[in-house]
């Protein structure tokens, strides 16, 4: 994946070891290790920033998503637990949120994170078939996950900053048929 302005590339070769590579002259810059297979990075809005999610065992409930100040070479805060092998980021147009597609036995789920303090906003949104897509609706406070049988699923994000009730997602997902 690129940065914003170009400048640099993500080489996520599904190894251990994430390569930064300056576009202009083709050079390695930083090399960030893992301990697990990268199978998908993504650099914030601002360029800061670059998540990375590893997994590489489809039948394990292993998988995270590690948040690096990529031109320290420093990992920020401790790894996202997204509970299986992570296919899929994409951070808000500010910056502030990350959502995440994570594969598991036979399907799949989509959260949505608070990068700042590395704490889940919804509960995991499960379907019986890995999601194809994720990504937050432009001007909305919602996510759009997209999923491998061709269902399209709008996951409504909670208000910001005001504490959400331990039962509200259960709610939402039984009304939403989940």
């Amino acid at each position: 994946t690129f940065s914003r302005d170009g400048a640099h590339l993500a080489v996520t070769p599904f190894s251990a070891e994430i390569l930064i590579v300056e576009t202009a002259t083709g050079k390695v810059v930083r090399r960030l290790r893992h301990n697990d297979a990268c199978r998908v990075a993504r650099f914030s809005p601002d360029g800061r920033l670059l998540a990375v999610g590893v997994g590489g065992q489809l039948g394990l409930p292993v998988g995270s998503v590690h948040l690096w100040d990529w031109r320290e070479g420093r990992e920020i805060g401790r790894p996202l637990d997204a509970q299986g092998p992570v296919e899929h980021l994409e951070f808000s147009a500010d910056g502030s949120l990350l959502v995440t597609g994570t594969l598991l036995e036979g399907r799949g789920s989509v959260r949505v994170w608070d990068v700042e303090s590395g704490s889940p906003l919804t509960e995991p949104v499960v379907a019986r078939v890995p999601a194809s897509f994720v990504g937050f609706r432009p001007g909305a406070d919602e996510v759009v996950a997209c999923w491998q049988d061709g269902s399209v699923r709008a996951i409504d994000l909670p208000p910001r900053g005001a504490p959400q009730p331990g039962w509200r997602p259960e709610l939402a997902e039984a009304l939403a048929g989940g």
